[in-house]
C-alpha cells in the first residue's frame, strides 16, 4: 500500500498559504506610493492626485500637498472633501485650477493652433462654458 498522497498533503497543508499572508503585513511601506522627496505619500494626496488623473492630467508628488505640474510646484490641500488650490493669497477649488491649466497647457502645446487652421469661426468656448 502506497500512502504518500504527495498531492493530497500539499493541498491540505496550509502552511504553504500562511507563510504567504504572514509575510505581507510586514512591509506595508514598501508598498505604498512615495512622492518626489521620498515621503510616503498621504491619503490626502492620494484623493488629489486620483483627482487630477481623472482629469486626465500627469502630475507627480513633490512632497506633502506639494503637487509638480511639470516642472511647475502647486499646493494643493485637502479640506472638507474639498481639494484646494493656493493661488496667490487665497484658494481655489481644484477642479476650477485644472480646467484653467488644461485650456493653458494645450493652448501652448499647439492644441489651439489646430482650430486657428480651420477657416470657419467655431462658436467661443466662452458662451457655452459659463
Amino acid at each position: 500500500g502506497n500512502h504518500m498522497g504527495g498531492a493530497r498533503s500539499m493541498s491540505s497543508s496550509p502552511r504553504s498559504s500562511v507563510s504567504l499572508s504572514s509575510s505581507l503585513p510586514r512591509r506595508p511601506k514598501t508598498l505604498a506610493p512615495r512622492n518626489l522627496s521620498g515621503d510616503v505619500v498621504s491619503e490626502n494626496d492620494n484623493q488629489v492626485l486620483d483627482l487630477i488623473t481623472k482629469a486626465g492630467l500627469k502630475v507627480e508628488i513633490f512632497s506633502e500637498g506639494v503637487f509638480m505640474f511639470g516642472d511647475k510646484k502647486v499646493p494643493i490641500s485637502f479640506k472638507n472633501n474639498n481639494a484646494l488650490v493656493r493661488v496667490g493669497g487665497g484658494y481655489m477649488p481644484l477642479n476650477k485650477f485644472l480646467q484653467q491649466y488644461i485650456i493653458n497647457s494645450s493652448s501652448s502645446s499647439g492644441y489651439a493652433s489646430m482650430y486657428a487652421k480651420d477657416t470657419e469661426p467655431k462658436k467661443p468656448f466662452s458662451s457655452n462654458a459659463s
